[in-house]
C-alpha cells in the first residue's frame, strides 16, 4: 500500500484454518521503521472446524516524519503449537511535495520615522513578506541597505515578519532604508534625520 507521512491505514488480512484446526493463533508484525505504530483489531483469533477462518485488521499509523522510500515488513501468524506462516507486506511513503513559497509583495514599516542624527538612535523595523496568495512567508533571506546610518540583518520571526534595527547616521536629511528578497522584490521606508540640538 502507498501512504504519506502522517496517514494511517489498514491491512485486512484473513486468516484460514484447513480441515477441522482448531487452536487460538497469535498475529505479530515485524520489520516496520520505527515510530510506525501497528496494532491488530485483535491480537489473537480462535480458529475451530466451524469456524475455520478469521479476518483481522491490521492498522497502521506512520509518524509525520518518516522516509519516503518502499518498507517491507512481516506479519506473523503463530499457532499455540506447530509452525509460524508469515505473510510478507509492503508499505510505500511517498515524499510530500515541497513547494517553496515566491514572495510577492514585500512591505517594511519603522517604528519611529523621524531620529536624531546622532549616529546613536535606533528605529525597529518591520518587513512584512507575502506571496501571490497574500499569505506570509518566512525562510527568505532579505538584504537590508541604507544611503544614511546603519541597519541590522534581519532576523526572521517564523511568521512572515522579519525584524532589523536601524542606526541612524550623524548627517541630517532623508534616510532610505530598503529591503530586498532573493527574488529581486523590493521595499523601502524613508526615516527623517534631524540635526543634534
Amino acid at each position: 500500500k502507498t501512504a504519506k507521512a502522517g496517514a494511517n491505514l489498514s491491512y485486512v488480512i484473513t486468516v484460514q484454518g484447513e480441515g477441522g484446526f482448531s487452536q487460538s493463533l497469535a498475529l505479530s508484525v515485524s520489520g516496520t521503521p520505527e515510530k510506525v505504530e501497528t496494532s491488530f483489531s485483535s491480537p489473537t483469533v480462535k480458529l475451530s472446524s466451524n469456524q475455520t477462518n478469521q479476518v483481522v485488521e491490521l492498522e497502521v499509523t506512520l509518524p509525520d516524519e518518516v522516509e519516503a522510500k518502499t518498507y517491507d515488513f512481516t506479519v506473523s501468524v503463530t499457532p499455540t503449537n506447530g509452525e509460524a506462516k508469515t505473510l510478507p507486506l509492503k508499505l510505500t511513503v511517498e515524499a510530500e511535495a515541497k513547494t517553496t513559497p515566491v514572495v510577492e509583495t514585500v512591505s517594511v514599516k519603522a517604528e519611529a520615522t523621524s531620529l536624531t542624527a546622532d549616529g546613536t538612535s535606533t528605529t525597529i523595523l518591520t518587513i512584512d513578506l507575502k506571496d501571490t496568495a497574500q499569505q506570509s512567508v518566512s525562510g527568505q533571506t532579505l538584504t537590508l541597505t541604507a544611503d544614511i546610518g546603519t541597519v541590522s540583518t534581519a532576523e526572521d520571526n517564523g511568521d512572515g515578519t522579519y525584524t532589523a534595527t536601524y542606526t541612524a547616521g550623524t548627517k541630517a536629511g532623508t534616510a532610505t532604508v530598503t529591503a530586498k528578497t532573493a527574488n529581486g522584490k523590493t521595499a523601502s521606508v524613508q526615516l527623517t534625520l534631524t540635526e543634534k540640538e
